[in-house]
């Protein structure tokens, strides 16, 4: 059963279209109050919107992959999803209770008051320090009326205001040029094909690129290298069925694409610091 979220369908949201269109208010905004007992949550494939997206868990847990960046999103942690950042998130816990608030905002409306926004990217995790941005986000989820369009842009002002704080200098003047269809279309064959043995070479010439310019253009563009965006997708999904599954760490490295357990092994624990099997232990004792 497809079920809708503020008009737009979660099936959506499962597609292999990479690009989302947001269906927002006049004013330029949309509000998701996202509740598990009243939506299936699905686990969202790679995609990408024109807007800012915050996204702050009430209750349970999410992980999400920003631009091959991997993020454990807690309670009360906000996630932020900035202008044409590819994304895809999963819950951690599939029965676990879980609660957040989506706050979308319209890239021309925010560029019509605050035009450093071309030129900036916020942090995409913030973790502590945020008491002010917190109570903003949950006030303007509970108390948002469409109707009000002088409140909202109020508030909006506001939100970007102490959204300010978080600007992650590394990124200045450096995201203005958005990520070629070329790149995108590598992380989409990623998004399909992971599980598979995947070749550097293979891949140049399925996109009929040179081995050189394809590992330097995707790292130009994205900040991270191709073999970090693989091995981020197969440790997404073997993240999911350490939590979610009864299945071994050989069928889990397996299922996940990696080539050997050894291989998951050193790759986890370089990527989580810690080994597979404590953090199968420690998600499974905090649940309890």
């Amino acid at each position: 059963m497809i079920k809708a979220i503020n008009g737009m369908s979660v099936k959506n949201w499962r597609d292999d279209i990479l690009y989302e269109k947001i269906p927002y208010d006049s004013v330029g905004v949309n509000i998701i109050v996202m509740n598990t007992k009243e939506y299936e949550v699905p686990d969202t494939n790679a995609h990408f919107h024109h807007g800012v997206e915050i996204i702050m868990p009430v209750s349970g847990s999410f992980r999400i992959m920003i631009e091959g960046s991997v993020y454990i999103i807690k309670r009360s942690e906000i996630a932020i999803i900035n202008h044409n950042e590819i994304h895809s998130t999963s819950l951690l816990e599939a029965d676990e209770k879980y609660r957040c608030y989506i706050i979308q905002l319209e890239y021309d409306m925010l560029q019509s008051i605050y035009p450093e926004i071309d030129h900036i990217k916020f942090r995409n995790h913030i973790s502590k320090n945020h008491c002010k941005l917190k109570k903003l986000i949950e006030y303007f989820c509970n108390e948002y009326i469409t109707e009000h369009r002088l409140a909202t842009m109020g508030f909006v002002y506001l939100l970007i205001d102490e959204l300010s704080l978080y600007v992650s200098d590394r990124m200045i003047n450096k995201c203005s040029n958005p990520t070629p269809d070329f790149v995108i279309a590598i992380m989409h064959y990623i998004d399909e094909h992971y599980r598979e043995d995947i070749k550097m070479t293979s891949l140049a010439k399925q996109f009929s690129f040179s081995y050189g310019y394809m590992l330097r253009a995707f790292k130009d563009h994205t900040h991270i290298t191709i073999k970090e965006y693989l091995n981020n997708k197969r440790l997404e999904k073997a993240t999911g069925l350490l939590l979610h599954s009864k299945y071994t760490i050989k069928e889990i490295a397996i299922e996940s694409g990696f080539p050997n357990t050894k291989s998951f092994h050193n790759t986890f624990k370089q990527y989580h610091g810690t080994t597979p099997n404590v953090f199968r232990n420690k998600f499974k004792n905090d649940s309890q």
